[in-house]
């Protein structure tokens, strides 16, 4: 596949996104030369894997065994904590698209 191909798809694959993105870093240490498209296409996955939403984080915890339990809802990008009345579509600190399904806003503990 060259690299004309690579940029008229989608790299979903968040894996073969960050390989891809860790290859041209160690070239251009290597000393090789910068490629605007190469620089390109990976500009496109990061924004693609943005774009993308992705579920929510839900952790649950509790101070002491026999104490209430608190859920905690996280991005899934940046591991920041989502709260607030609304359902953001997406994350203030990294710009996540964030997937709601299956996930209720009811308060923080429960």
């Amino acid at each position: 596949m060259d690299l004309d191909e690579i940029l008229s798809q989608k790299l979903t694959n968040d894996k073969t996104a960050e390989v891809v993105e860790e290859n041209y870093r160690g070239l251009l240490a290597a000393g090789c030369e910068r490629d605007p498209r190469q620089e390109k296409t990976i500009k496109l996955n990061k924004l693609e894997r943005l774009m993308t939403p992705k579920r929510l984080e839900t952790i649950t915890y509790s101070m002491f065994p026999d104490m209430n339990k608190f859920t905690i809802k996280r991005c899934p990008n940046c591991k920041v904590q989502i709260y607030g009345p609304a359902l953001p579509k997406h994350c203030d600190n990294c710009g996540q698209a964030l997937d709601w399904s299956g996930i209720s806003n009811d308060s923080e503990s429960e």
